[in-house]
Order: structure tokens, then C-alpha cells, then sequence
């Protein structure tokens, strides 16, 4: 059995906010209430739009207790929602466009298997196993790449990268002591170009050209996508009673630990762990 498709999507973002141009409220000094401009709408802003082509091959073996499933996917996105940088005269320092796209393609397998099949007695066994790959094909300001920051975390948007990026600092360690510290040399520069050097105690930011730590040694230090992810399930069912589970799991990706930025990272006024002891 083989299965074609082809679908046309759209999903309207219109009228939503990012079309609007709206205030919102703000604090000074934690005393002085006040609205400030937080978008500038966009009446021209169009359906995203996805096209998308599948095709799959499906088998039922032995006497339909055994079925097979073979599927395979690519699509496209057109007129991606995302965000153009203004000129510091608009007051901001952006506005949602559709100047973005997006390439995405993969394939899924799965396999049910039912293992016992009476009148009284059923059981039943599978799971299915996945694989993804996206790109960002456009961006807007002629394809120039930006970051977005996600509760601490830095997500990188760039043409032929995939999607949600973590991107920064690259770490070696700790400074144990004031002598290792100072035999790497390693600083940053303030606001007012005086130079502060890393001590006992530091992080151990690795560098590519000197020993100043800044933007350009940044790098892309995870991918959230995976590389496989699925399920996989039982089904017992004893006349009327029927107990069902599910695992579900992905492999291969990375993920932002918010928990240990805020009760690990030492620099803010939060209780830490006593990891930092060590």
C-alpha cells in the first residue's frame, strides 16, 4: 500500500498583534507608572504559507497481526513571521515581517505488533522511531543573522542553520587559583576601557584570537533538535480492563537547564547550590 499527498496550509497571524501597534505599561524608578510604544503594527504582514509533500509505504503481515509504516515528508514555509530590524528613528528596535523561510524534511517509521489476540486477551506491542532536519532559508535585512534571548538562553536565527540555535561563550573550567588565572591573562574590557583580568574563581572562557573575552568568541554551543525521537507503547486488555503505556523519547539533543543557570550560575542575589563549593 503506498500513500501520496500534498497539502497547502496557511495560518493567519493578521490580526494578531503582530500587526498592531499597542502600548504597554511600564515602571520608573518603582514609582512612576507610564506607556511606552511596544509595537509599531504592520498592516501588510500575509499568511505564512506551507507547502508540503509526503509519500509512505504501509504493510500488514501475518494475517494482519503485524503492521509496518513507512512515511516521508518535505515541506516549505513562505512568509515567515519574523523579526526586521527599524532604524533607531521608529523607536524601536524592530517589527514583525514575512521576509523569512524555512525548509523542513524528514521521515518516520513505525511498527505495531500484535503479540496475543483471543477473545479475552489482547496484547499489543510497537513504537516508531523519527527523524527531522530544518533550515532557515531567508531572513530579513538581506539574510543577516540575530539572537534572541529565551529566559537567559541565547538562540541563534541564521540562513542554513536549523531552527533554535544555543549560541555563546564556550567554558573550560575555573580559575582555581590567582597563578592560573594570571599566566592565561585573560580579560574583559568595561565601558570606560579599563581592562579587568580574570582571577581565582573566574570562568574559564575559551577564546579564539587574544585574550580579551567578547561577542566574537561566540559560537554555537547546542542544537535542541534531535536526532531520533519516538515512542514506545503496551497495550494489555483482560475482557473489559485495559491498561495502556507510552514512553516517549528523543536522542541526540541538547537542552538549556534554567534551573541550574539560576541556582548555579553566581551572578545574581539568589540562594545557590553548594556545587559552587567545588
Amino acid at each position: 500500500k503506498l500513500n501520496l499527498g500534498f497539502d497547502l496550509s496557511q495560518h493567519d497571524d493578521r490580526y494578531g498583534t503582530a500587526s498592531r501597534t499597542y502600548f504597554g505599561a511600564v515602571r520608573i524608578m518603582n514609582n512612576i507608572g507610564g506607556l511606552v510604544l511596544q509595537n509599531i503594527g504592520n498592516t501588510k504582514l500575509q499568511w505564512e504559507t506551507t507547502k508540503r509533500l509526503t509519500a509512505g509505504a504501509e504493510a500488514n503481515l501475518f494475517d494482519n497481526r503485524l503492521n509496518l509504516a513507512y512515511n516521508l515528508f518535505w515541506s516549505r514555509t513562505d512568509n515567515l513571521l519574523s523579526l526586521k530590524a527599524l532604524s533607531y528613528l521608529g523607536g524601536l528596535d524592530n517589527l514583525w515581517s514575512n521576509d523569512g523561510a524555512l525548509s523542513n524534511a524528514g521521515y518516520d517509521v513505525s511498527l505495531n505488533f500484535k503479540a496475543l489476540n483471543t477473545k479475552s486477551v489482547q496484547i499489543e506491542l510497537g513504537g516508531s522511531v523519527g527523524h527531522y532536519a530544518n533550515k532557515l532559508t531567508a531572513l530579513p535585512n538581506n539574510n543577516q543573522s540575530f539572537t534572541s534571548n529565551v529566559y537567559g538562553a541565547s538562540i541563534l536565527s541564521q540562513v542554513g542553520s536549523p531552527v533554535g540555535l544555543f549560541y555563546g561563550y564556550q567554558t573550560d573550567g575555573v580559575y582555581k587559583n590567582s597563578d592560573l588565572a594570571q599566566a592565561d591573562g585573560k580579560y574583559i574590557v568595561l565601558r570606560n576601557g579599563e581592562r579587568k583580568y580574570f582571577g581565582a574563581g573566574d570562568m574559564n572562557f575559551v577564546t579564539t584570537n587574544d585574550a580579551e573575552v567578547n561577542e566574537l568568541d561566540q559560537v554555537v554551543i547546542g542544537n535542541p533538535n534531535p536526532d531520533l525521537y519516538g515512542n514506545l507503547f503496551a497495550n494489555l486488555t483482560i475482557k473489559r480492563l485495559s491498561l495502556n503505556t507510552v514512553f516517549a523519547y528523543s536522542m541526540g539533543n541538547d537542552i538549556f537547564n534554567y534551573q541550574r543557570m539560576i541556582l548555579e550560575g553566581g551572578n545574581a542575589f539568589h540562594n545557590q547550590t553548594t556545587a559552587l563549593n567545588k
